[in-house]
């Protein structure tokens, strides 16, 4: 071939128009890169939920969240006509009045948490001294720790009420919620060591709270305490005693739980008002 033939293809070769013909270097790295951000996606999307913290959107209804592992919550509460230790009224129902109760909760495991709360009632007319009630136990949670929507928790628990008398309760706590609502209940059962008190005292609360903003919520609650006099033809504390009332609920961070919500008998064996409010705060 002669050079000058040589030196055409050459050039040929070398020309815009040959180059231009050439598929694109970087397709295969684009392409690398497409797939790598939609596998990146993919991870982030399939990551599992966080364990949920504990929440307070009740005045009364005991939420079934616990802290989360090695977390402390501690809470102070004080209520109105509520002096009956675990329950929301006095086992006997000539005792009422303001009661102050300091709790502990903490979590060693996503699904189980440990509690002690003690109770002080100040003295009424013609009392020398204050009254004091103390509870402890532990919470098992039977749903999942990172479930979102249904959640169920029992609890087992040891009660030594304002009356001195020693008594063990089981506590079934649920939720569901549907967005922003939220429908709570729970059913508590007590077997009072004493001949004077009923076999077994039955108390169940139920409540709806609706998410406002991001940190408020509000809602309703209603109480059905001494449920054995619906079979028991001589109750031993008073006959059913029901109440219904308002609540609001804030929370920070996580961190801090306000609780606070007004109430209203609703028979006449139970007080004509009623209130509770509570500052947790989770360490």
């Amino acid at each position: 071939m002669s050079p000058s033939r040589r030196l055409c293809l050459l050039l040929l070769a070398l020309s815009p128009k040959a180059w231009a013909e050439q598929p694109p270097a970087s397709s295969h790295l684009s392409w690398s890169l497409e797939r790598d951000e939609t596998d990146s996606r993919k991870e982030t999307t399939d990551e599992p939920p966080e364990v949920s913290a504990a929440e307070r959107p009740f005045a009364y209804v005991e939420d079934p969240s616990l802290p989360r592992p090695l977390q402390l919550v501690a809470s102070y509460s004080a209520g109105y006509a509520s002096t009956g230790a675990t329950r929301p009224l006095a086992a006997t129902k000539r005792r009422g009045g303001l009661v102050n109760e300091l709790r502990l909760e903490a979590a060693a495991h996503e699904r189980v948490s440990g509690f002690v709360g003690g109770q002080i009632a100040p003295p009424l007319e013609g009392e020398r001294n204050a009254q004091s009630a103390f509870d402890a136990g532990v919470r098992f949670r039977v749903t999942s720790p990172k479930a979102r929507d249904f959640r169920l928790t029992l609890g087992a628990l040891f009660v030594r009420d304002f009356t001195e008398v020693n008594a063990a309760a089981l506590r079934i706590d649920a939720s569901y919620d549907f967005g922003r609502v939220r429908l709570g209940g729970m059913l508590h059962s007590e077997k009072a060591f004493a001949a004077d008190r009923d076999e077994v005292d039955f108390y169940a609360a139920t409540g709806v709270s609706a998410r406002m903003i991001d940190t408020l919520r509000g809602g309703l609650e209603y109480v059905a305490q001494d449920l054995e006099a619906a079979w028991e033809p001589e109750e031993a504390e008073g006959g059913l005693r029901h109440f219904a009332g308002a609540t609001i609920a804030w929370t920070y961070d996580d961190r801090i739980l306000i609780t606070a919500g007004p109430a209203l008998g609703l028979s006449q064996a139970a007080p004509s008002f009623l209130g509770r409010a509570s500052l947790a705060y989770a360490f």
